[in-house]
């Protein structure tokens, strides 16, 4: 597992006394699905970002690599327990929003963690250090004071820490099969320390089928805008349409940031479909439409065949 300085002690503590055992069993939960039907995981909401029914099968079409894919079951996943990480950027580039930010992971965690739901915690800058446990709200609001601003410094591997969260720690070997899954980062979307590249990690993220959703730091646009935040916005933009993610930032104003995620993952659905004859181990476009009126359909632009 990589870890420096800080990031190790951090580690090791958390490792040692503030950790949540498992509450489920890794196994599939899904009953009665043959071998010819596939899902997908996505969310649905309306304009304004708050939860609606479940659409009607009828009233959906899904297309993959071209192909209209038969829908057998649209299923709301709001009363399923939900799995996710919440990544923090420690790196330099955090060091002006440390405060709000460490104020917004904890919010997050807290609002996530009711019930049965699950989550761990991600440090990163250059390399990134978890436990890969279950995390109380306590102990990340603990983990995250030990990273004010003095302190924060180098480059950042945000690639890695979402790969390592998507195989890792949500990868549907190991959570629950009909349960939520989401992965929350705090950060400006820059990276200059990985080993992996944006295509990489895309695909890693959409072979495992999880959302990612992004907490950036300010939401400053305009034509001044400098080069590196035209590049970072245009990565939020590739996480959001690759993964059915959503991006919000520390200064919006109106609800917090916090209770809006917290909103979104009661909104996920799963699509379960007949599975298309397509090559296996490959990446298919996709598309996904409904003749409901007003609502908002978040899902991968891209489908990997097992």
């Amino acid at each position: 597992m990589p870890t420096y300085g800080m990031l190790l002690a951090f580690t090791v503590s958390l490792l040692r006394a503030s950790t949540l055992s498992p509450a489920y069993s890794y196994q599939d939960s899904v009953s009665g699905a043959s071998e010819a039907t596939s899902q997908i995981l996505l969310s649905i909401c309306d304009d304004t970002g708050n939860t609606v029914p479940a659409p009607s099968k009828e009233s959906m079409q899904l297309h993959i690599g071209g192909q209209l894919v038969e829908i057998r079951e649209i299923r709301s996943m709001k009363d399923s327990p939900l799995f996710f990480s919440v990544l923090v950027d420690v790196s330099g580039s955090s060091k002006q929003f440390a405060e709000q930010q460490i104020s917004a992971a904890t919010k997050l965690f807290r609002e996530l963690s009711i019930g049965d739901n699950r989550g761990y915690l991600i440090l990163f800058r250059a390399e990134f250090a978890t436990n890969d446990h279950f995390m109380s709200v306590a102990a990340v609001e603990n983990a995250l004071k030990q990273f004010p601003a003095q302190s924060r410094s180098g480059g950042t591997a945000l690639y890695d820490a979402l790969i390592h969260a998507a195989t890792e720690q949500l990868t549907p070997a190991k959570v629950p099969r009909d349960s939520r899954r989401a992965i929350f980062v705090l950060s400006d979307a820059g990276d200059n320390s990985s080993n992996k590249s944006l295509d990489q990690t895309l695909k890693v993220l959409q072979r495992e089928g999880i959302p990612v959703s992004f907490i950036g730091f300010s939401r400053s646009k305009g034509p001044e805008m400098p080069r590196q935040m035209r590049r970072e916005l245009e990565t939020l933009r590739a996480f959001n349409e690759g993964t059915g993610g959503w991006t919000a930032f520390l200064d919006e104003p109106g609800v917090g940031v916090e209770k809006r995620a917290a909103s979104l993952t009661n909104g996920q659905y799963l699509i379960l479909f007949k599975s298309p004859v397509l090559k296996p181990n490959k990446s298919y476009p996709l598309k996904i439409k409904s003749s409901a009126k007003h609502i908002y359909i978040m899902a991968p632009n891209e489908y990997v065949i097992p």
